[in-house]
């Protein structure tokens, strides 16, 4: 929202990305790029509307920990590093080409709060730099070479693992 705000563009939050309410955004508005920080999934109707151009933000290098709460699963495996992927969507799950990604370490002493803090900053710095990308002319991708992984909702023994490790929530 501030990054839009800042550079006079459009901002608008949409509880269901395949609802009527984003169909009538998509058809008041003529929108360049999607860049979604949520956990929905597009349907093909909407991907394919805009010809691919739906940008998600997901906190770790993907196609390392895709799915849900990644960084919970990389404090659970004892990771040194995670970070921040913007990817295009496409029709599967946390999948699409890498449009940008960074590295942050993962600190076993602070808290999984405190991880997703660092990895919302690092979204809005790879935002900004899309944004600047695009004022340019310059929409790019990356190749990639992670191992690919997805990981669902923790489970009770998942979480009861987590706590007896001594990982912290907040």
């Amino acid at each position: 929202k501030q990054i839009c705000k800042k550079n006079k563009l459009i901002y608008k939050k949409i509880n269901d990305v395949n609802g009527q309410e984003f169909s009538n955004v998509m058809g008041n508005y003529k929108i360049d790029y999607i860049i979604n920080s949520g956990n929905q999934i597009f349907r093909k109707k909407i991907i394919d509307k805009m010809g691919n151009k739906i940008l998600n933000r997901h906190s770790a290098l993907l196609p390392s920990y895709g799915g849900i709460y990644p960084i919970f699963w990389q404090m659970l495996n004892k990771e040194k590093y995670g970070g921040v992927t913007l990817h295009w969507i496409d029709e599967s799950i946390d999948e699409g080409i890498i449009a940008y990604q960074k590295k942050m370490i993962i600190d076993l002493n602070n808290s999984l709060f405190d991880h997703y803090k660092v990895a919302f900053e690092i979204s809005l710095e790879l935002c900004k730099k899309f944004l600047f990308d695009v004022q340019n002319g310059n929409v790019r991708s990356m190749d990639i070479k992670y191992k690919k992984s997805y990981y669902s909702w923790p489970k009770k023994e998942d979480i009861k693992q987590f706590k007896k490790l001594r990982l912290r929530i907040v």
